[in-house]
C-alpha cells in the first residue's frame, strides 16, 4: 500500500450566508497516492490543485501535463481525469474542493472555464495554505465566528482564482486597471456596493474608473455589477430550489421585487420562469 496522508476540512455553510466563491473542502495530500482516477459517469466536484513539492502526470479529458511545484490545475466537475505521481513519498499538494456548480460561473467569469493548468503560480502557496488554517479554525469555531470565518475564505479562495486569471493572461485586451475593477467586483457583487466602493479598491477616481472601463468593456461599472449578479443568479435558480427572497439576498440584490424587475429587463423573462418543472 502507498504512504498517504491527507488533512482535509469541511466548511458547512447555512444557506442563509452561502458565498459561492467558498469550497465545500480544503485539504493537502501529502505522499500522493500512486494513481488517482474519476470517469466523467461519477463526476460530483471541482477541484482546484496546487502541487507545493514532487511531479505529478495529470491526463483530464484527453490532455496530458506534467505538473511541477508552483502549478495549479483544475479538475472539472465534467469529464474524465487521471493523476499520479512516479515518486509519492515526494509530492505534496493543496486543494479546494466546489460541490456546488457555481464555481463553474465563477471560473467562467474569470477565463478559466476551459483552463486546465496554470504553470508558474507560486505566490499561490501562502494562499492556499490560508485557506487551509481558515477550514481548519472553522470546524472548531462558534457560531458567531463562522461568518467571518466564511468571508475570509470566500476572499483566499477568490485570491487564488483572480491570480491563476492573471497568470494565464486571459482577457489581454483589458488593461490592470480594468482587470483589477473587474476582479474586485467578481469577488464582491454579493455584497452592497457602489462607485465610491470600486473606486477605491482600484486605487482611481470614479471619473477614471468609469471612463477607463467603459472605453475597454462596452459597459460601465454598474451595468457590469448587475450582469454578474443575474448571471449568478440565473444559476442559482436552476441548480437549487431556494426562493426568489433567498436568491435575492445572496446576488447582492436589495429586495425580490428589484430583483426580478432588473432580471426581467435582463433576460426578457420572469426569475421564476427559469425553475425546473
Amino acid at each position: 500500500m502507498p504512504n498517504v496522508f491527507e488533512d482535509v476540512h469541511f466548511i458547512r455553510q447555512h444557506e442563509r450566508i452561502h458565498l459561492p466563491a467558498v469550497p465545500l473542502a480544503v485539504g493537502v495530500t501529502r505522499h500522493h497516492v500512486r494513481t488517482v482516477r474519476r470517469e466523467s459517469s461519477s463526476a460530483w466536484c471541482t477541484s482546484i490543485e496546487y502541487c507545493v513539492s514532487g511531479k505529478l502526470s495529470v491526463t483530464i479529458n484527453g490532455l496530458s501535463f506534467t505538473i511541477r511545484p508552483g502549478d495549479v490545475y483544475i479538475l472539472p466537475r465534467h469529464g474524465s481525469y487521471e493523476v499520479s505521481s512516479p515518486v509519492p513519498e515526494r509530492t505534496k499538494k493543496y486543494y479546494l474542493y466546489y460541490e456546488r456548480m457555481e464555481i463553474e460561473q465563477l471560473l467562467g467569469m474569470h477565463g478559466l472555464n476551459k483552463t486546465m493548468h496554470i504553470p508558474g503560480c507560486k505566490v499561490l502557496a501562502p494562499v492556499f495554505k490560508r485557506a487551509l488554517s481558515i477550514a481548519e479554525r472553522f470546524e472548531e469555531a462558534p457560531d458567531s465566528s463562522k461568518n467571518t470565518l466564511l468571508a475570509m475564505a470566500a476572499a483566499a479562495a477568490m485570491n487564488v482564482i483572480t491570480h491563476c486569471a492573471l497568470a494565464v493572461q486571459y482577457d489581454r485586451q483589458h488593461s490592470r486597471d480594468v482587470l483589477r475593477v473587474k476582479n474586485f467586483i467578481d469577488t464582491h457583487f454579493h455584497a452592497p456596493l457602489t462607485l465610491a466602493d470600486v473606486s477605491a479598491a482600484s486605487g482611481k477616481s470614479i471619473a477614471h474608473v468609469i471612463r477607463r472601463f467603459k472605453r475597454e468593456t462596452g459597459v460601465t461599472p454598474i451595468d457590469y455589477l448587475i450582469m454578474r449578479r443575474v448571471e449568478t443568479a440565473a444559476v442559482l435558480l436552476t441548480s437549487t430550489d431556494e426562493s426568489l427572497r433567498a436568491i435575492a439576498k445572496r446576488t447582492g440584490f436589495k429586495n425580490e421585487h428589484y430583483f426580478s424587475t432588473v432580471f426581467k429587463l435582463r433576460f426578457g423573462r420572469s426569475p421564476a420562469s427559469l425553475r425546473v418543472k
